[in-house]
């Protein structure tokens, strides 16, 4: 399970990536440009709400370490 600074730095990329890419006036000119920048919006939508559920998903995918206890402790949250 790749770790909170990965989706940090995902979402930093995508980020990134979308200012390029609305700013640049020949790809926007071409057919399937909005297409690919909704995509990638649809991308960057779905890594923050992983960011923000990290430590669920992390105890979905089995950690161990990662209890319903922890999950439910209103401290942690």
């Amino acid at each position: 399970m790749k770790k909170m600074v990965d989706v940090i730095a995902l979402e930093r990329e995508l980020e990134n990536r979308l200012d390029v890419l609305n700013a640049d006036t020949v790809f926007l000119q071409t057919d399937k440009a909005h297409s690919k920048i909704n995509s990638l919006i649809e991308r960057l939508h779905v890594v923050q709400y992983i960011k923000k559920h990290l430590v669920v998903i992390e105890w979905l995918m089995g950690n161990e370490t990662i209890t319903r206890k922890r999950l439910l402790n209103q401290d942690e949250v």
